[in-house]
């Protein structure tokens, strides 16, 4: 009876665990579709991923150069996320100029045509997918300029 009331409870936990996750699922054919946060315009978030306030900060620099280093969570599998970005960001007037993976870190650079550079970290969070979205203006070298302290 006690080991009965034991599984019962671990399946309850793993249930829990997987729905306050927010799991989605594309059903294997990566048609995840793209939305806006206003804080990162004409960048794509994939559906059913939310911002971390605490972790996420925009604004911008003189002239009107936008900024932004913004962090979300959602259950899109890392593998499926980089995906998602691959197909939505040259949709959205980003060219991809380097693609790197390190200690578990996929790391997408873009830029577009207006002069900025996004730079998206896919990494595998608590029971959850996390997405680091960097945005800055890019100085007259090519590199971005770092967003204010």
């Amino acid at each position: 009876m006690r080991s009965r009331l034991a599984h019962a409870a671990g399946v309850v936990f793993v249930a829990t665990a997987w729905m306050l996750s927010g799991c989605q699922s594309d059903g294997g054919n990566g048609n995840i579709s793209p939305m806006q946060h206003p804080m990162l315009e004409n960048v794509p978030i994939p559906r059913g991923f939310r911002i971390v306030d605490s972790r996420s900060r925009s604004g911008a620099a003189a002239g009107g150069q936008r900024w932004a280093r913004c962090t979300f969570t959602g259950g899109l599998e890392r593998g499926a996320t980089v995906k998602f970005y691959e197909d939505n960001m040259p949709t959205a007037k980003w060219q991809e100029r380097e693609r790197r993976f390190e200690n578990g870190v996929f790391e997408l650079r873009y830029d577009n045509p207006i002069g900025e550079t996004c730079v998206v970290f896919v990494r595998n969070g608590f029971l959850s997918t996390e997405i680091e979205v960097d945005l800055k203006h890019r100085t007259n070298g090519g590199r971005a300029a770092s967003p204010p302290p």
